[in-house]
Formats: structure tokens, C-alpha cells, sequence
């Protein structure tokens, strides 16, 4: 988790996202192994890198020991520069209508 939290934070002080997560590691045997996955939004987010970077792990480890580990974020662009399209009927905005919705009944009670 902590290699997670410095790529995720070099990516914000950057103001980045990436597209790409790849995840690589050596054995003893001084040989490389890498795997990625390509997400479907681009992102910084901490839980969702590092899920990601947790599923590469699981998927291509072969139960020998490790010597070195990297994660890398690719594809990536400034944040400020993605055309993000906002949703309007967003689960989370409904939930936050329904909060102020029933505050609004309460008061009038």
C-alpha cells in the first residue's frame, strides 16, 4: 500500500491521472515479470489503483520469492485537460437529494 500511496501522490502533486496501471516485480532468480490492465476512466484514486495493482499481484505471482516491486501509472494526462462528462442521474447525487429531501420534510413537521 505504501508504493501505492507514492505513485498516487506523485500523480496528484502533478495533477495527473492515468489510464494504465502496471504492476512488475523480480524474483531471485533476477528475472522481470509485468502485467497491466488498461481502466476504462481515467483516475488517482488511491482504492482504485491499488485494487487494481492487488489483482495484477494475485494474477501473475507464482509463489516465489521477491526481490524488487514496481507500479507504474500510464497513459497519463492532466487532470485539468479531460472533458469529464458530469452525470446527472449519479447514485451518489440521488442519495444526497433524498438526505436534503427528507431534512426539508422533517423542518416542515
Amino acid at each position: 500500500m505504501d508504493l501505492t500511496c507514492k505513485v498516487v501522490s506523485r500523480a496528484k502533486s502533478n495533477s495527473l491521472v492515468g489510464k494504465t496501471i502496471t504492476f512488475v516485480f523480480k524474483t531471485n532468480r533476477t528475472q522481470w515479470t509485468s502485467k497491466r490492465i488498461s481502466l476504462t476512466d481515467y483516475t488517482n484514486d488511491i482504492d482504485t489503483i491499488y485494487s487494481s495493482v492487488l489483482y495484477l499481484f494475485e494474477t501473475i505471482w507464482n509463489y516465489h520469492s521477491i526481490r524488487a516491486i514496481r507500479i507504474n501509472l500510464g497513459k497519463t494526462v492532466n487532470q485539468y485537460d479531460l472533458n469529464i462528462q458530469l452525470e446527472l442521474f449519479n447514485p451518489a447525487l440521488s442519495i444526497i437529494g433524498e438526505k436534503i429531501t427528507n431534512d426539508r420534510t422533517r423542518d416542515n413537521n
